[in-house]
């Protein structure tokens, strides 16, 4: 009898030691291995060992979920503000930590121009939500304004009509996984809603946007409609992409297209992020016809690195075309 329960002490610590042992492993994958490998490694422990999943991979999904801008439904690119610009279902909806993200932006020609871009994200079960002040003058944005009136390099950042009210421009949209048994499978869909609010013409537009896919590729579009001058009426922002996914590396191609408004060439945007663990590079080419200047190459490049659970930094060199900037996003 007595040896019997020391068996079986001895098989609960054993256990014990082997689930603490997979705890370790599971902190060190979540913290060290490249998304594609941590996801094959989620998927091990959703179906082998679904608490230790929970722990591990956030629910258990499998998902990019080590920052919410490699969450987004399509996020070649080097931030999460650019993804949800073009596409609300760019929203993660799979469970991720609270997320904020601020981009601080310095004209170069201007040192004393500065702008922050604020986002704040939060994936939950099959659904998720975000807002964000970034506006279209970004590398991935629609800048009608800009490429009327003005050159391809920001010069100001102040608005060529100032609106009565102080609340900045922003972005605010949810997303819905229309069906959660196809997560991480070409069969994913994603379903974005948001709205927009300009504070120069202090008004509301709706936006819409969709995405299939999500393993190796993916994808979207998006349409919106905002009020961008007092002087125009209500612009159509319509746009598509397409990522493809391969080990360590992503590639990301979109079209930015509007009607009822100037008439522009569409904007097509070439991006490719490299996945080195905690780093990201990111190199991206910009084709754009501007009033002033004809057709114009503009170019962006990125450095990131996730600093720990909680932290990530970097430096953009044209997120804003013009502008040099310093990222910072922050996981709760």
């Amino acid at each position: 009898m007595i040896n019997e329960m020391k068996s079986g002490t001895q098989t609960t610590r054993n256990r014990s030691r082997l689930l603490a042992a997979a705890m370790l492993s599971a902190s060190a994958t979540t913290l060290l291995l490249p998304s594609s490998a941590l996801a094959d490694q989620c998927e091990f422990y959703k179906r082998f060992i679904p608490s230790l999943a929970d722990r591990a991979c956030g629910g258990g999904s499998g998902s990019r979920s080590s920052s919410p801008a490699r969450s987004a439904a399509s996020s070649a690119g080097s931030s999460f503000a650019g993804s949800f610009n073009m596409t609300p279902a760019a929203t993660p909806t799979d469970p991720t930590p609270y997320g904020v993200e601020n981009i601080f932006s310095q004209i170069r020609t201007q040192p004393g121009q500065i702008n922050n871009a604020l986002s704040l994200v939060k994936g939950f079960q099959k659904f998720g939500t975000a807002v964000s002040t970034a506006g279209n003058n970004t590398f991935y944005g629609n800048d009608v304004l800009q490429r009327t009136m003005g050159g391809a390099d920001l010069r100001t950042f102040e608005l060529s009509e100032t609106g009565k009210r102080a609340l900045p421009h922003f972005n605010l949209g949810t997303a819905f996984s229309l069906n959660p048994k196809k997560k991480g499978t070409h069969r994913a869909v994603n379903l974005g809603v948001s709205v927009r609010y300009n504070s120069t013409t202090e008004t509301v537009g709706p936006g819409l946007g969709i995405s299939i896919g999500e393993r190796w590729l993916t994808l979207g579009v998006g349409l919106s409609r905002e009020r961008i001058s007092s002087t125009l009426p209500g612009i159509y922002f319509d746009s598509a992409m397409a990522t493809l996914r391969l080990p360590m590396i992503e590639f990301e191609y979109s079209v930015l297209h509007h009607f009822n408004g100037p008439r522009l060439d569409p904007i097509t945007i070439l991006t490719g992020t490299i996945n080195l663990s905690r780093v990201y590079l990111t190199a991206a080419r910009r084709q754009a016809w501007y009033a002033g200047e004809g057709d114009v190459t503009q170019h962006h490049f990125a450095l990131q690195a996730r600093l720990s659970r909680h932290f990530a930094a970097g430096i953009l060199h044209n997120f804003i075309p013009g502008t040099n900037s310093a990222a910072l996003q922050i996981f709760l």
